[in-house]
């Protein structure tokens, strides 16, 4: 298994304020996490080895679902 890199981990990211949030997957295998509002960057995620494909969010259980060329399918 391998080990995630997670980078620009905001200590508030579990209050902020406003609760909307914009995912992002690109070409260089990472998820980012902004603050809608601010479009400040809250996570970055080292999530795959190749472009992510799809994302699906599960906003009830707060879970994000990547998929990429790499053949891998992460649960977050």
């Amino acid at each position: 298994m391998e080990t995630i890199q997670i980078e620009n981990v905001k200590e508030d990211f579990e209050a902020a304020s406003d609760s909307s949030f914009l995912v992002t997957g690109g070409y260089l295998g990472k998820i980012k996490i902004f603050s809608y509002l601010s479009m400040k960057l809250l996570i970055q995620i080292n999530s795959h080895g190749q472009l992510i494909t799809c994302l699906d969010i599960d906003q009830k259980h707060k879970i994000i679902i990547s998929g990429s060329e790499d053949t891998y399918l992460n649960v977050w």
